[in-house]
């Protein structure tokens, strides 16, 4: 085969085996830019989880390039890049969860990609509600995923019963707020054991299907100042695609939260720029804070209306609502004059005397 002479004061190609910033298809491997030159050729694409561990086995004498991670777990984790020729003019690119191929004419490029879809496309599955813990490491930041068990939440029918009569209409428009926007902050505060963190897992069982949440303990709040914090969102949005909406939950963060002095201006900042700056045009996420402390005490930047998008009070349940629910729940209470949700499912005998370590922690 003859290859076609690149004009050298053209911008073909990136000299990197598989292109300009790797997946991205704005400039084709190393190997599409050989093959064509300066002839046309024709690309399509697609997202998915992507089989590509069995490509690279079954279609081995048709691979040209690969590149893998051999500490992961997930397909499309492990094989950062494949590079697939079939004859002399097409080439399939798969990487992490995107798929591009590249034909002399769009008709050849499109069935080529149904071909190779039909054949190592993964199927869908049942999405199991979670979490990923963002944490630093060596610099870096990473994200380990951890599954929420699902026993033992309340019923969206129930609502009223664990958090009031006024919750389930509050609840409805919450969830319209965190699908139709594309970012902004919301804040749930109350004293602890009333049931936040409890909530929180069942909007991650409610949003699974279309959202990924993102969780930050109190002693991890420094990552998002961290300069790393960008290149961790793009390579996010890279693996994920923007089917996918984020949500970031920040955990017990008064004391990031507090009017701004030196010791938390730069989280206030960052939270302030994910939520509705420019960076969030971009981003597209939504963060939870979780509170213990009257909102009051927080710094008036992030209260103000706009950006603020959704704010509830987990408060006690008066003693006849508490004994409602202990009814409902089969438990026996001790005689209060209010009760912590915890305290009515521990029931009777149980107080809370003193704050105790509650959550995604605990």
């Amino acid at each position: 085969m003859n290859t076609p002479a690149i004009q050298p004061n053209l911008t073909l190609g990136d000299p990197s085996p598989f292109g300009h910033e790797q997946c991205s298809g704005r400039v084709p491997p190393h190997d599409v830019v050989c093959a064509y030159g300066t002839d046309p050729f024709h690309a399509a694409s697609r997202d998915g989880d992507w089989q590509t561990g069995r490509a690279v086995r079954e279609l081995n004498t048709h691979l040209l390039r690969s590149e893998q991670s051999i500490d992961k777990t997930r397909d499309w984790e492990k094989w950062t890049n494949a590079v697939f020729r079939f004859g002399t003019h097409e080439f399939v690119h798969v990487c992490r969860r995107s798929l591009i191929v590249y034909a002399p004419t769009q008709s050849a490029a499109e069935e080529r990609l149904h071909s190779f879809a039909a054949q190592y496309l993964s199927p869908p599955g049942d999405v199991v509600p979670g979490f990923n813990i963002i944490n630093s490491s060596y610099g870096m930041l990473r994200s380990e995923r951890v599954e929420v068990a699902t026993e033992g939440l309340p019923a969206e029918g129930n609502l009223d019963l664990f958090y009031g009569e006024s919750f389930p209409a509050w609840h409805r428009n919450f969830i319209d707020t965190i699908v139709g926007k594309k970012s902004g902050l919301s804040l749930i505060e109350g004293p602890p054991g009333t049931g936040k963190t409890t909530y929180l897992r069942l909007l991650m069982a409610k949003l699974k299907e279309t959202h990924r949440f993102y969780y930050l303990p109190p002693s991890s709040l420094g990552c998002l100042v961290q300069t790393e914090l960008v290149d961790f969102w793009i390579d996010e949005i890279e693996r994920h695609g923007r089917k996918k909406r984020f949500v970031i939950v920040l955990e017990d963060c008064e004391a990031a939260l507090m009017t701004r002095d030196n010791d938390n201006r730069s989280q206030v900042s960052a939270i302030l720029n994910i939520t509705d700056g420019m960076f969030a045009d971009f981003l597209r996420t939504h963060v939870i804070c979780t509170i213990n402390c009257p909102s009051s005490r927080l710094d008036s930047a992030l209260l103000r209306p706009g950006r603020l998008v959704a704010h509830r009070n987990f408060g006690r349940l008066p003693a006849a609502q508490a004994r409602q629910l202990a009814v409902y729940l089969g438990k026996e209470l001790t005689p209060a004059d209010n009760y912590s949700l915890a305290e009515v499912f521990a029931g009777a005998g149980v107080r809370e005397e003193a704050p105790r370590l509650v959550g995604f922690a605990a």
